[in-house]
């Protein structure tokens, strides 16, 4: 948007995590359902799929939530 910094950490996290830069669409994508529709090669990609594969990784491993048997938590620092 023009700004020459960048205040929220989540448009960060949407960018990253956004799969129409390796020209996947999501279509009807539900958090409360499994059932999706994947449009693929509807748009060329800019970047590989093992690169954003590789930033998915990264992102988890910098991630302070963990996910255990008994839920979600933060990891202890």
């Amino acid at each position: 948007m023009g700004k020459e910094k960048w205040v929220n950490k989540c448009t960060i996290d949407v960018i990253l995590s956004n799969e129409k830069y390796i020209g996947i669409i999501r279509i009807f994508n539900s958090r409360n359902s499994e059932v999706h529709y994947l449009v693929e090669d509807n748009n060329p990609a800019i970047i590989s799929d093992e690169k954003f594969k590789a930033v998915q990784i990264e992102k988890t491993r910098r991630s302070n939530v963990t996910t255990a048997e008994n839920g979600t938590k933060r990891k202890d620092r």
